[in-house]
């Protein structure tokens, strides 16, 4: 069973993506870039689902130097039309402009993890 990290500072959303999710993966979830840190380090996630607002640029920098190894493949959420973003991270498979409802949800991450694209 795949392993997605969930980064949500929005707890009624993080708790809706993490139901939705859990029924088809294992689901680590946190609101927080230190969360999110630590469960990269130790539950090697195959996919990080993150909302830019919570951890923003700086935790993509974290992903892309120091958790290059693990070759986490990320999907953005954001509220703001920063499409520019993908382009300038490699770990970035999509970019998903909130609101974002669970099924569009689940088939972003069905596709990321089946289509093992970076």
């Amino acid at each position: 069973m795949a392993k997605i990290l969930l980064v949500e500072d929005d707890i009624p959303l993080r708790r809706l993506y993490e139901s939705a999710l859990q029924l088809e993966y294992s689901v680590i979830a946190t609101d927080s870039s230190s969360g999110a840190i630590k469960a990269i380090e130790t539950e090697h996630p195959d996919l990080i689902v993150l909302d830019l607002h919570s951890s923003g640029a700086a935790m993509l920098d974290y992903i892309e130097t120091h958790a290059r190894n693990l070759s986490p493949r990320v999907i953005v959420m954001t509220g703001s039309s920063q499409f520019v973003i993908k382009i300038a991270y490699d770990c970035i498979v999509e970019v998903l402009n909130k609101p974002v409802t669970t099924s569009m949800l689940l088939r972003v991450v069905n596709a990321a993890l089946t289509s093992g694209v970076r």
